[in-house]
């Protein structure tokens, strides 16, 4: 599936091997010459042998890295045949520190045909990991180096390389403009783009030009994959006959013509027909033709089966799925849905990366197991689908009088939810591919990964050899290797167990995913656990959870983007008008009490509530929720959790409480002079007092730093940190803490080095004045809110570094507010003997009597052990 996207680069990047390269006939001989490795890797990865090539080039490459007199075209040569590799094995990391690398050098010996190849394969792995706005900036200079006058060394490639560059641009747009409200999603410059695509891949080369290698490698190649991405904007337009239109033209020019490896080859081209009848089944479902639908559904499953490509099966089996709902057909619409989330966990733990194809541009992607975006219905993904199913069943049983069935189909439904959370984590991992420092986890989980990838192989091996009557004897040659292979994975996680019980949530289908009976075992008599699960953009679940008592509230009509606009409006309006902070119980946090909490209040019996949130539903500063007269933390002791199934990790850190180990507080760093943060004039203060009250040095300005994090945070029992915080919405694992900088770190904590930290003696881990994403939304349009990512991050990566209690803040706050709140927090904390959690209770109202508006104390959560 993932040859044409690469079918460019590859040709054109093996096609500078064309090019007089300055090694001498003596050094080929060499039994281990950088020169003669890099030649065969480039052979063997002409012959389809990945392994092989990559076995050559990897270390070719490093050796003429390492060697400052290294001839630059064949450093440059070597290089590129590397990335694309990695690419295409999916190790974006990697790979595109190998591009960066290579950057500068193809401008140094002046080489545009290199630099179009290192920037359009960076560009389309941004586009694979949806970081849309850098693969428009990678792609656009891509694209004028295509269109440049500048001779390449294959100047009848630059149509082939431009169409490509225009395809890949207009999907990386398409996809900034569906991350917006549907109202407002406007995809004309995309259609411009793929129409100008159009036209340069139905370009003639001249053959006569060519190097015989090339032959067979035209432009027109690229047509049908065009011709598919433009039906599907006319389909998210809902302009149906010009999508089927288009359709069914990509089905007419995918004709076979390649070699399978130069050019796409009849392997591709049966996947790319599969895609294309799954394209048009939606285009009929949204038709209300849903017979025709699965028609084509079906037609897409067979030679997605065929082709056994697991991620394009679970897509289409997802359809499936809805269409046998739809029909009232729910035993089997789960089925189908199961094995959709079967097939897509199995590919996931295989490839460890989210796999976007060029086909789909990015809609047969691993983050998302409908096969393409916006598809069907309300729901975004399978588990959505899945987890709305089980309740819908559950229901159903209840109403019929079985009442075993319908607990244990509702009880379903919460499980589904809870993988689907798990599934999130890893896809937020593995998308930017997190290096732990730890030498022994990751050569544990990169044992993992191989193994398991043998396991799924072996399984698929087996299948296809049974189906069709192979030899009996290998048959059960195959059965032995298997049972083999099974017993080594089953060492591994034994091994990864022992060694880091953690490490086993960084596993796909080894998550620790908690079932309602194990998630009632942990809480206690007098707290309820509210788990919000959105369905697309039109419906929300509430799974309420108590010790003794499972009930879900479906809140079928709540838009969680009515939510989002709400408190977009909340907080402009505060921007726009200061006299809106002296409001007590804004009327758009009372609409969404209504919204959320009225449903469920007559279920919450117990003192002490857990708030799950999920999506753009991490934003919402539940403590500041009312009803008119009361707030939700007047009537609660509030904490949350990024999901029920961490219960047991913050659990488990609870020994460390009774240590006494030293606090750490930092405050008011001096930041680097890049990094264009306002000054917190009240965080030197909130430090000294905090010092004050647990009678701990404090440290300040440029003693502040990252390193002191590093040094002492192992020995720590409080952590408090009153800096500034960056959240990147794109990458949450990019999300910083900004300290002061010195011996050797650059003062920017970012999440995925929390994940390296170790805190085996911390009880509590304050971030006093983090700046998130929320903040900056007020100042832009409403879609601007993300999925909290960032935030769920940030708590998981300290929650694995061991810290039971985060405290920490939606938003910018006010720092003399804050350092009010603050202080009276560690007072009621340390000097009360309060929980965290009704310190924080506390502290909130002392605040509100001085600062009646939510905006000034509603922004701290408390997350984790209560």
């Amino acid at each position: 599936m993932q040859k044409i996207i690469f079918a460019v680069i590859i040709s054109i990047t093996i096609g500078l091997q064309l090019q007089p390269v300055n090694v001498s006939a003596s050094s080929l001989a060499q039994s281990k010459d950088p020169a003669m490795d890099c030649g065969m890797g480039i052979l063997a990865l002409l012959a389809s042998n990945s392994s092989q090539a990559k076995a050559l080039l990897e270390p070719a490459f490093e050796t003429l890295q390492a060697n400052p007199s290294s001839d630059k075209d064949l450093l440059l040569s070597c290089g590129l045949n590397l990335a694309v590799l990695l690419q295409a094995e999916l190790e974006w990391n990697r790979a595109l520190e190998v591009y960066e690398y290579l950057l500068p050098i193809t401008r140094e010996v002046d080489d545009q045909q290199s630099e179009w190849t290192v920037r359009f394969g960076m560009g389309s792995i941004y586009m694979a990991q949806e970081r849309y706005d850098q693969a428009e900036t990678m792609l656009e200079e891509a694209l004028n180096l295509s269109r440049s006058s500048s001779p390449w060394f294959l100047e009848n490639i630059k149509p082939t390389a431009q169409a490509a560059t225009l395809n890949n641009l207009a999907l990386s747009l398409a996809g900034l403009e569906r991350r917006k409200l549907r109202l407002d999603r406007d995809f004309s410059e995309a259609h411009n783009l793929l129409q100008e695509a159009l036209t340069a891949s139905r370009q003639k080369n001249d053959q006569g030009l060519l190097p015989d290698l090339f032959s067979g490698l035209g432009v027109q190649s690229l047509e049908p994959v065009i011709l598919n991405n433009i039906g599907q904007l006319y389909s998210d337009e809902a302009q149906y006959e010009l999508a089927i239109t288009h359709f069914e033209e990509a089905l007419a020019r995918n004709a076979p013509g390649g070699n399978g490896f130069m050019l796409p080859g009849p392997e591709f081209n049966q996947v790319l027909n599969g895609v294309i009848y799954n394209n048009l089944g939606l285009v009929y479902f949204r038709q209300s033709e849903p017979e025709t639908a699965l028609q084509y559904f079906e037609q897409a499953l067979e030679i997605m089966q065929e082709s056994e490509n697991p991620l394009a099966q679970a897509g289409v089996l997802t359809h499936v799925g809805f269409i046998k709902e739809q029909q009232g057909q729910l035993t089997e619409a789960l089925a189908a849905y199961e094995a959709s989330i079967q097939l897509r966990e199995e590919a996931q733990a295989v490839v460890d990366s989210g796999l976007v194809t060029s086909v789909g541009g990015g809609q047969l992607s691993n983050s998302n197991a409908l096969a393409l975006t916006g598809s069907l219905g309300a729901y975004s993904d399978v588990y959505d689908y899945a987890v709305h199913a089980y309740y819908k069943a559950g229901v159903e049983a209840h109403d019929q009088g079985d009442l075993t069935e319908s607990r244990r189909l509702l009880a379903q439904s919460f499980y589904t939810s809870e993988r689907n959370r798990a599934r999130l984590f890893l896809n937020l991992l593995t998308a930017r591919q997190l290096q732990l420092a730890d030498a022994t986890a990751t050569a544990l989980l990169q044992q993992e990964r191989a193994v398991f990838s043998n396991l799924i192989a072996t399984r698929r091996n087996l299948a296809i050899l049974s189906e069709e009557n192979g030899a009996a004897n290998q048959i059960q040659q195959l059965k032995a290797e298997l049972t083999g292979i099974e017993q080594v994975y089953q060492e591994i996680l034994t091994a990864i167990q022992t060694h880091d019980p953690e490490l086993m949530s960084l596993i796909s289908g080894q998550s620790n995913v908690l079932t309602v009976t194990e998630v009632q075992a942990l809480l206690d008599e007098d707290t309820t656990l509210v788990s919000y699960y959105t369905l697309g953009d039109e419906s929300i679940l509430a799974f309420i959870i108590s010790s003794d008592d499972f009930t879900i509230v479906d809140m079928a009509d709540l838009s969680r983007l009515k939510i989002r606009e709400q408190l977009n409006t909340w907080l402009r309006d505060l921007r726009i008008n200061e006299k809106n902070l002296e409001i007590a119980h804004p009327q758009e946090l009372q609409t969404i009490y209504q919204e959320l909490i009225n449903p469920i209040l007559n279920q919450i019996q117990t003192r002490k509530l857990g708030l799950v949130a999920h999506n753009e539903l991490h934003y919402i500063p539940f403590a500041g929720l009312s009803d008119g007269n009361r707030y939700l933390s007047e009537q609660f002791i509030l904490f949350s959790l990024p999901s029920a199934s961490t219960l047991p990790f913050v659990q488990a850190q609870l020994h460390s409480a009774d240590k006494v180990a030293p606090p750490l507080i930092l405050g008011d760093p001096i930041l680097r002079t890049e990094v264009d943060l306002e000054p917190l004039h009240f965080a030197q203060r909130e430090a000294e007092n905090i010092g004050t009250i647990l009678d701990a040095p404090v440290y300040l300005a440029d003693q502040a730093t990252e390193s002191l994090i590093w040094q002492e945070a192992d020995t720590a029992g409080t952590i408090h940190v009153s800096a500034h915080g960056e959240f990147d919405q794109r990458i949450p694992l990019d999300s910083s803490i900004e300290l002061a900088e010195g011996d050797g770190h650059d003062g920017s904590l970012k999440v995925r080095e929390i994940f390296d930290l170790k805190l085996p003696n911390v009880e509590l881990v304050t971030l006093s004045a983090c700046q998130t994403s929320l903040a900056q939304s007020v100042t832009s349009d409403v879609g601007s809110i993300s999925a909290g990512d960032e935030i769920v991050s940030l708590n998981r990566a300290f929650f694995y570094a061991g810290a039971p209690t985060i405290l920490s803040s939606l938003w910018s706050v006010d720092d003399e507010s804050t350092e009010f709140l603050m202080t009276e927090f560690y007072r009621q904390w340390k000097q009360q003997g309060m929980s965290k959690a009704e310190a924080l209770q506390a502290a909130q109202n002392l605040v509100r009597e001085q600062y009646p508006n939510p905006y000034f104390w509603a922004a701290f959560v408390l997350s984790g052990d209560d």
